[in-house]
């Protein structure tokens, strides 16, 4: 940083103060002040892009519960041209599409008065103590490799 006509060497005055920055080409700062004996850079203005009057921008935040409940797009993940939104591994635009549901004939009955998969249609009115009721008396045996025999023939008779 000489400047011309020094040989290459500065005057103390130049070398103090605001001076020592003059022609400096540092683009950090628009330029420097002495404010009580120590020097400071000032920082470039700021380019106010807000679309608010007031020069305040927006609060655009959304709570927990609008993110879980706002309307989305139907997705899936095979679409073209899905909408982008953030990573959610349990996003609907990461699942397989879902066929819809076919709609019932407007008076088509749809009540079904049995019990589903986990009925056994011939022995449906077997009560457990039918079905564990052997007309035996009593054990008063307590030995477990007796017990054992003797439920082990008891279920092979009746697999018969």
């Amino acid at each position: 940083m000489t400047h011309r006509g020094t040989a290459g060497r500065r005057s103390p005055q130049q070398e103090s103060g605001l001076e020592f920055f003059k022609g400096a080409r540092v683009n950090s700062s628009a330029g420097f002040i002495m404010s009580g004996g120590t020097i400071l850079a000032l920082p470039h203005p700021r380019r106010s892009q807000s679309s608010t009057p007031t020069g305040r921008s927006k609060f655009r935040a959304s709570s927990e519960y609008m993110d879980q409940f706002k309307e989305t797009p139907y997705c899936y993940c095979s679409m073209d041209q899905k909408p982008l939104s953030s990573y959610n591994a349990l996003s609907y635009r990461s699942r397989n599409a879902i066929p819809d549901v076919p709609m019932p004939y407007k008076n088509a009955s749809i009540v079904q008065f049995d019990g589903g998969l986990h009925v056994l249609k011939n022995r449906q009115f077997s009560t457990t103590h039918k079905v564990n009721h052997t007309g035996e008396p009593c054990e008063v045996v307590s030995n477990q490799g007796i017990l054992s025999e003797k439920s082990k023939f008891r279920k092979h008779q009746i697999a018969k």
